[in-house]
């Protein structure tokens, strides 16, 4: 008895130890699959941000050439441009902050000049994209991107600013709508000290501050093996796909 008891616990701990071991093997391989999910999304959507961004700085350039002067020929040309197929909201504004143009058209348009990411695009000269928002007119969830606007003089000019509505179907609405498996989805979070919510399938939760679980899972490299959330950077936005 005594014998057969041995033979029966070593028979027992090998098969514990395979399946451990098999278990283990199976979760390292779905873990890299899925990373490699997340690292293609986040490479596809930095490549959407870029064109959207080129495509914003062609606009400018042209805009910057014909000058402030017309402010009704600023308006048809953001209503007649390609942008109103890749934006929700476009507006051109001055170095003060002031919207001279904006299509779809605004009774009244907001001053945009204490917004940080027309600030950046002030005083860096260069282009930016804005943290979660809520848009100033209709007051949506957005994120807005900017690019500099240089006169025929060649000095700064203005900011040539355009939304992407979080809720409504683009770039980064459509990214919400994905799955990965079964219950699986994608979240995008913002760096920093106070991370935020920018993409997510809840859309009761956009703009909202990331939990900190969730914060701390995105934004280290570090790898506990409780669980299969992977995430990879969104370079163009300093963003986190989750």
């Amino acid at each position: 008895m005594l014998i057969t008891l041995l033979v029966l616990a070593l028979v027992g701990a090998t098969g514990w130890w395979q399946y451990r071991s098999l278990s283990s093997e199976y979760v390292g391989l779905m873990r890299e699959q899925q990373q490699a999910l997340t690292e293609g999304a986040a490479a596809d959507l930095d490549y959407k941000l870029g064109v959207h961004l080129a495509a914003l700085a062609r606009a400018a350039r042209e805009l910057g050439a014909r000058g402030f002067a017309d402010p009704e020929a600023q308006q048809r040309f953001l209503a007649d441009k390609d942008l109103r197929a890749m934006f929700d909201n476009t507006a051109l504004a001055t170095p003060d902050g002031a919207i001279v143009a904006i299509h779809p058209p605004a009774s009244q348009p907001p001053n945009v000049a204490d917004r940080d990411y027309f600030k950046r695009v002030r005083e860096l000269r260069q282009p930016a994209i804005s943290a979660p928002l809520l848009t100033k007119g209709n007051r949506q969830p957005a994120v807005v991107m900017a690019v500099p606007v240089e006169g025929p003089d060649g000095r700064f000019a203005g900011v040539l600013g355009a939304a992407l509505n979080l809720q409504r179907a683009n770039v980064l609405g459509d990214l919400s709508r994905a799955t990965i498996g079964r219950g699986g989805h994608y979240e995008i979070v913002t760096r920093g000290d106070s991370p935020r919510i920018v993409m997510h399938p809840d859309a009761k939760l956009l703009l909202a501050p990331a939990a900190a679980a969730t914060a701390a899972a995105v934004d280290s490299a570090a790898d506990t093996g409780r669980d299969l959330a992977t995430h990879a950077t969104v370079r163009s936005a300093d963003w986190i796909c989750a």
